[in-house]
């Protein structure tokens, strides 16, 4: 038999053989491989894997940083805050400020991300005079306390301070956080 016969004949054994290198070297690797079944024998103790721990959500509130704030506003949805009324208060350094309607619903820290959310879209947090939003649940209370919340930008020198008021002090039910960045 000549050389290339021999060859040719082998050939199919070669193959199972490295087949069987190739998937172990992917299984000791780590890869995935063809899913075999084995009968496990008498003595063969099954094994099992710790589970994962699932990692516990980070709260970002009540907010303590500026990064706080970001990762709360990114939570929530800008589109929910009506703007009603803008305006710059006058003098040497105006200060943007926006009456914004809210549904009655929206509450809490749902509320804050929200008015978060609406606060950076507007770059209100860039002003260097402060600025604020005063968030209202119907558009016949505007021009007066505020029965949803409120956010209040106020700059010292090169400190920021955001007040952010949830709820109303006329109802019974206001919590306020600050802050300083």
């Amino acid at each position: 038999m000549s050389n290339y016969l021999q060859v040719r004949h082998k050939l199919p054994l070669m193959k199972v053989i490295l087949g069987a290198l190739i998937a172990s070297w992917l299984a000791a690797c780590g890869g995935e491989t063809t899913p075999t079944t084995q009968t496990p024998s008498p003595t063969s103790q099954a094994t099992t894997t710790p589970a994962t721990p699932i990692p516990t959500p980070v709260s970002h509130f009540p907010p303590t940083t500026f990064a706080d704030l970001q990762a709360l506003a990114a939570l929530g949805s800008a589109s929910s805050v009506q703007e009603i009324q803008r305006s710059v208060g006058l003098g040497t350094c105006p200060r943007p400020e926006r009456d914004v309607v809210v549904a009655s619903n929206i509450t809490g820290e749902t509320l804050a991300e929200d008015l978060l959310a609406y606060w950076f879209a507007q770059q209100l947090n860039t002003s260097s005079c402060g600025s604020s939003v005063l968030a209202y649940t119907g558009l016949g209370e505007v021009g007066e306390v505020p029965s949803a919340g409120s956010l209040d930008l106020t700059v010292t020198g090169a400190s920021y301070s955001l007040e952010i008021d949830l709820g109303s002090a006329l109802l019974g039910n206001l919590r306020v956080y600050r802050v300083t960045y």
